[in-house]
């Protein structure tokens, strides 16, 4: 699987998302491939690096605040 390369229509079905997506992705730089006989392919370890660089950290959730001090 390592490497593996993608094309546009392959990557839009694995990743659940419109070829139109993968497209603007690598046009503007956000997803590294090469053009070979005028289309994208992605290999696999490129693919890794743009899913890593999209994930978002998760918030962390706090209690709120009850507004109480412990003054005596």
């Amino acid at each position: 699987m390592e490497n593996e390369v993608y094309t546009v229509a392959q990557l839009a079905t694995k990743l659940e998302i419109t070829e139109r997506t993968i497209s603007d992705a690598l046009r503007d730089g956000k997803m590294q491939g090469y053009k070979k006989f005028n289309k994208w392919f992605v290999t696999h370890e490129q693919l890794l690096v743009f899913l890593a660089s999209q994930e978002e950290p998760k918030p962390t959730k706090k209690k709120p605040s009850l507004g109480k001090t412990n003054k005596k």
